[in-house]
């Protein structure tokens, strides 16, 4: 199982919208399972909201600068998905980590002394299903404590092509588990 990964260098703004099938083909990446890596601020209404929760309860999400992973999957399930969403924020705590910076995860949110560091959700459309995860570039203006790869001296793209190589190679790995092993009777 690839990932075709697409590093979008223009600025583009997340409003919830880009989070539909078949977005990182129609921005220039090839057919099949896929994530874009685009930076922009982040302004999702409650109108726009997949995550039931934070809708009910009225809470948008705001960010004046983030670095936005949105990813597509054809061949597996809701919750499948959402196990990948845990792994790829896995990948980012490992990375985080291994950088010195004392982060944790809780579910699918990353924490560094209780400041959030990302937001992160995955769904599924008509033909595929997807995760959306933003990491904040700045911490400036959003609605809670949150902490930003720029408070840590993090380049946003260098981290992205880190995380997105780890993830890369446990998906290729698990893959791999699967396809090497016997059935038993």
């Amino acid at each position: 199982m690839d990932i075709h990964c697409l590093f979008h260098q223009n600025q583009l703004d997340y409003d919830g919208t880009q989070l539909r099938e078949l977005f990182a083909r129609t921005m220039g990446c090839p057919a099949g399972d896929s994530a874009i890596v685009f930076r922009g601020a982040c302004h999702v209404d409650v109108a726009h909201l997949v995550d039931s929760a934070d809708a009910l309860a009225q809470q948008p999400i705001h960010s004046d600068d983030m670095l936005h992973v949105i990813m597509e999957f054809f061949s597996v399930d809701l919750l499948a998905t959402v196990y990948l969403q845990r792994l790829f924020m896995v990948c980012v705590l490992e990375e985080l980590l291994g950088r010195g910076v004392p982060a944790l995860r809780r579910g699918d949110d990353i924490f560094v002394d209780h400041r959030k560091f990302s937001v992160s959700i995955a769904t599924a459309s008509r033909v595929s299903t997807l995760i959306h995860v933003g990491m904040n570039i700045s911490s400036r203006n959003t609605p809670l404590p949150t902490v930003a790869l720029g408070d840590l001296a993090i380049e946003p793209w260098e981290f992205a092509r880190h995380v997105l190589d780890r993830f890369s190679r446990e998906v290729r790995s698990c893959w791999e588990a699967r396809c090497k092993v016997w059935g038993v009777s």
